[in-house]
């Protein structure tokens, strides 16, 4: 009985469960695409609200543009090779995660 009044008081004190925290993943439009082509990459996010998400973006290849206050990346590569696009996730209660989304780009045929 201890034991579960403890969790409840617990709970009580700290609305959040396992299903509030906060979740990061990168999407792409493409995975391979030719040179000169591009990629959107777009972060999905769930339970930032008031936390002041901000999302900083890196590439190891191509030309990166954010888009859509920074929750966009668009990518323009101009030589073969695979390329990682990563997103990092920080947040004003010190949130910090990362994802990455690989994008093969292959020689005009």
């Amino acid at each position: 009985m201890a034991v579960m009044l403890l969790s409840l008081i617990a709970c009580k004190n700290n609305p959040f469960t396992a299903s509030d925290e906060v979740s990061f993943t990168l999407n792409s439009s493409h995975d391979r695409v030719y040179v000169g082509e591009s990629v959107t990459v777009w972060a999905r996010t769930s339970n930032v609200i008031g936390e002041q998400p901000k999302v900083v973006w890196s590439t190891t290849g191509g030309d990166l543009t954010e888009k859509k206050n920074g929750s966009v990346a668009q990518i323009t590569f101009d030589e073969p090779g695979s390329f990682d696009v990563a997103g990092r996730l920080t947040t004003a209660n010190g949130v910090d995660q990362m994802d990455r989304v690989t994008v093969h780009v292959m020689q005009l045929p």
